[in-house]
């Protein structure tokens, strides 16, 4: 075989990123250089987001700025607006009203950065006009962005925790490991006939450390959901395709169960407890969740502000608040800390009710969709994956929110850009 001229692979190359970056003719104009460095923005972005603090912030500052400046100097066309622009556009500037009105003095304006931050890359994704393929590229990336965070953080941490360092907190890791394991096995299993056998024993042995991992974290809030929800749901919603898949799926479940057991994962001697007890002890989350609705009922329409309700579970100010109603105050019925460890009651106690409609305004809004649009024979397997991430993401922050403080910072931004993935490339199926 002889060498091919360098000319001939610059065609090559340019040509795959003409067909694979973006779709449409209302994009022939984007010059090469500029769709790549587009999408190398954003993989670097997405490669960075569980592990490096200012490489990740860096990057999405140039990504919106590389994107901005892309439409504006190529792109000759009318953008059409619907329905997820004006949920994505209320529920970004919401924020900032909330800021204005809650009026602390303390970090409601940083909170509602944070909020476009999180918001703002899902929106632009989902606006991109990216292919099929690249949109199963960006899935990818998470998993391989994930799996090198995990052992990335694992060095550079105790060696002998795979948290990863720059989600912070364990309970945070928990949540960005669990949207991450659905994501994983989403993309395993959607394309699985298209693998060989070695091929598959990497993917295999891959989705196996991702269920790891988030064992390892010993969150109840994140492990159960994607077990018990997030894994029933979506190999129930995929049968169509194989045809033994939910008989695969509970021999998985008891293959991880054993090897939880044998390995004396700390969740199991948790769940050992609750069997022993034979109750779930909530008590705390329950004090978190009294403390967020306390907080809420005295600050009802914005709160007391994004990132700021942490200054207001302190034992003085939760008593303060419940004498002015008339109520006494407990420990034992009120917990003092930094959050309420549930989105729906953190979420009215930082936001109040202008903050708290937006939200359950696209967690109904999503679920409504993605059961309307569930995979079907129709559907491409792309389509079908990100589905799957989808899912994953809205489980963990939905159902995982009764649990955890979910849809912020880092495992914010990918639940948002997982549902900005999907939705493009349901915008893709519909327009072609």
């Amino acid at each position: 075989m002889g060498i091919v001229p360098s000319s001939m692979k610059t065609f090559k190359i340019s040509q795959i990123i003409d067909r694979h970056i973006f779709l449409g003719a209302s994009y022939s104009e984007f010059p090469v250089k500029a769709k790549m460095s587009e999408f190398i923005i954003l993989a670097l972005f997405i490669f960075c987001l569980p592990s490096l603090e200012a490489p990740k912030n860096i990057l999405y500052v140039s990504y919106i700025l590389i994107w901005i400046f892309n439409r504006v100097k190529y792109q000759k066309i009318t953008i059409s607006w619907g329905a997820w622009d004006t949920l994505f556009g209320i529920w970004l500037l919401s924020g900032f009203f909330i800021a204005a009105i809650s009026n602390q003095g303390i970090n409601e304006w940083n909170g509602a950065f944070d909020l476009v931050r999180y918001i703002s890359i899902g929106w632009l994704v989902y606006r991109a006009n990216y292919s099929p393929q690249t949109l199963t590229l960006l899935l990818s990336l998470v998993v391989a962005s994930t799996l090198i965070g995990a052992f990335y953080s694992f060095y550079l941490l105790d060696g002998s925790h795979f948290n990863l360092y720059s989600v912070g907190h364990i309970n945070h890791g928990a949540i960005y490991y669990s949207i991450s394991t659905g994501v994983v096995l989403s993309l395993a299993t959607i394309f699985w006939s298209k693998f060989n056998f070695f091929q598959r024993a990497i993917l295999a042995t891959i989705v196996l450390a991702f269920f790891y991992f988030t064992f390892q974290t010993q969150s109840r809030g994140a492990i159960l959901p994607l077990l018990f929800i997030f894994c029933p749901l979506f190999f129930l919603s995929i049968s169509f395709m194989y045809k033994k898949i939910l008989v695969y799926f509970f021999l998985s479940i008891l293959v991880l169960v054993g090897v939880s057991i044998s390995l004396d994962l700390p969740i199991v001697s948790k769940i050992e407890k609750i069997y022993q007890d034979g109750s779930i002890n909530f008590s705390s989350r329950e004090r978190s969740i009294n403390s967020g609705l306390l907080i809420w009922k005295n600050y009802p329409i914005a709160g007391v502000g994004l990132e700021n309700i942490d200054r207001f579970m302190t034992k003085d100010s939760l008593k303060s608040i419940a004498e002015n109603f008339g109520l006494t105050f407990s420990e034992q019925k009120y917990y003092v800390g930094s959050h309420a460890h549930n989105i729906y009651a953190n979420t009215l106690g930082e936001r109040g009710i202008l903050g708290f409609i937006p939200l359950i305004v696209i967690l109904v809004f999503w679920l409504y969709l993605m059961v309307k649009e569930r995979p079907s024979v129709e559907k491409t397997m792309h389509e079908i994956a990100a589905w799957g991430a989808a899912l994953s993401a809205w489980t963990a922050v939905s159902i995982g929110g009764l649990f955890n403080t979910t849809l912020h910072h880092e495992h914010g931004s990918l639940a948002v850009l997982l549902l900005g993935i999907w939705l493009a490339s349901k915008r893709l199926t519909t327009k072609h």
